[in-house]
């Protein structure tokens, strides 16, 4: 019978090292390549998301529209859009879906698809949004409930029609009383209880009025202390550029925000919707 020497014994020890460099080297490779595929997965799901928002229409006179938008990881659990009900309804929706990355997203393109199935211009507010919410409940789970606001606005007459579910009220600027208002009603997010009924409320929008929609990420953006951002913040920008157009309006907010939050890294998706309204004046080379 052989003895296992000291000399086996070394050899046995480098062996088992180059096996288990060996064995390390190939988990880290393994990982490497899925970390890759999922970074590509989460590279397409942004792009089918973007695609699903889509770009801002302006071909349509009576509103200056910008929009920020800055996901936290790749892609969004927020949710905008914008939507010609008809001629002259503009149909607007912000929405924030619990939670973040690839499993937000999914709930936002199902949002997404019943929005623009029941969204029609007989349709007031709050029965659009409670045919979004009766569509979603029982879809979701408990962790990925969304807020969201919609509302419709008539560019010719500036009629506006708002209903909110458990969203940041809208902002608006009064350009004829130089005052920052807030627009609600009460509900809750969608997705919890499907029999809920919104309710909505209306107001007049004058030329040089501006709504402001947001979501957390935007006023609970947090420096390296941890202190948030604030709707405060949010206001004082808005005040410094209400009579500006509303790419400067969305600019200095951003601005303000990045300066507020320095180095920290953004833990929400952070959306921003500034529509201006302009008013619809007839002539005969106006095209709708």
């Amino acid at each position: 019978q052989q003895n296992f020497g000291q000399d086996d014994f070394a050899h046995a020890q480098t062996f088992a090292a180059q096996a288990s460099n060996t064995i390390e080297n190939f988990a880290r490779y393994l990982e490497a390549m899925d970390k890759r595929r999922i970074e590509r997965e989460v590279e397409i799901a942004a792009e089918i998301q973007s695609d699903l928002v889509g770009t801002v229409d302006t071909s349509h006179a009576g509103f200056d529209v910008s929009v920020l938008s800055r996901p936290a990881r790749g892609v969004s659990g927020d949710y905008y859009s914008f939507r010609w009900l008809s001629d002259d309804l503009l149909g607007c929706a912000i929405c924030d879906v619990a939670g973040k990355g690839i499993p937000a997203s999914l709930v936002m393109v199902m949002i997404h698809s019943i929005l623009k199935l029941v969204a029609r211009p007989d349709r007031s507010a709050d029965e659009t949004l409670t045919l979004v919410n009766q569509g979603v409940s029982g879809q979701l789970d408990v962790d990925h409930f969304a807020t969201m606001s919609y509302c419709t606005i008539n560019r010719r007459t500036g009629h506006m029609e708002y209903s909110n579910a458990a969203h940041h009220p809208v902002m608006i600027y009064r350009l004829g009383s130089d005052v920052i208002e807030e627009l609600d009603t009460p509900g809750i997010p969608v997705g919890i209880e499907p029999e809920m009924q919104y309710d909505s409320v209306t107001t007049e929008l004058n030329e040089g009025d501006v709504l402001v929609f947001f979501t957390d990420g935007i006023v609970e953006a947090m420096n390296s202390s941890e202190a948030q951002y604030s709707g405060d913040r949010l206001t004082a920008a808005i005040r410094e550029t209400r009579t500006q157009p509303a790419d400067v309006i969305r600019d200095r907010v951003r601005e303000s925000v990045d300066a507020f939050v320095g180095q920290a890294e953004q833990h929400d998706d952070q959306t921003l919707l500034v529509i201006k309204f302009t008013g619809w004046h007839e002539n005969p080379n106006s095209e709708p």
